[in-house]
């Protein structure tokens, strides 16, 4: 018997669905030292480990900003200031190794106050903080 081409059962449209999954943010571990330099709008700023700097610059680049551009430490350091003005006072956390001086172990975090933004680089990198 002949099937009409109306009688043919037609099937389901499959429909997928593909999910834009953000990236996931990598967690830096603030106990881990690999310093890292950078020059940022030609200032020196030190970073405690790559992952720090890389998410730094991430985020200074999705705000509209200019990038950190990588440097030696001792380039780095011929663009400490030599003086600095007063600005709106900044706080700064410093993590202090864990008592065996294990690399990436926590440790504790040190709070400092600073009378400026340019305090706070200048004692960064001068102390390779």
């Amino acid at each position: 018997e002949e099937v009409k081409p109306e009688e043919v059962e037609k099937p389901e449209p499959t429909v997928t669905v593909i999910e834009n999954k953000p990236e996931p943010v990598e967690e830096c571990n603030l106990f881990y030292r690999n310093y890292q330099w950078a020059l940022q709008d030609c200032v020196c700023r030190p970073f405690q480990n790559e992952c720090l700097m890389k998410k730094e610059n991430t985020d200074r680049v999705m705000a509209g900003l200019s990038p950190l551009v990588p440097v030696t430490e001792e380039l780095c350091k011929s663009f400490i200031p030599k003086k600095c003005s007063r600005g709106p006072k900044v706080v700064a956390q410093f993590p202090i190794p864990a008592a065996c001086g294990c690399n990436r172990k926590p440790g504790s975090i040190d709070t400092q106050k600073f009378d400026s933004l340019c305090h706070l680089l200048k004692f960064s990198a001068e102390n390779r903080k």
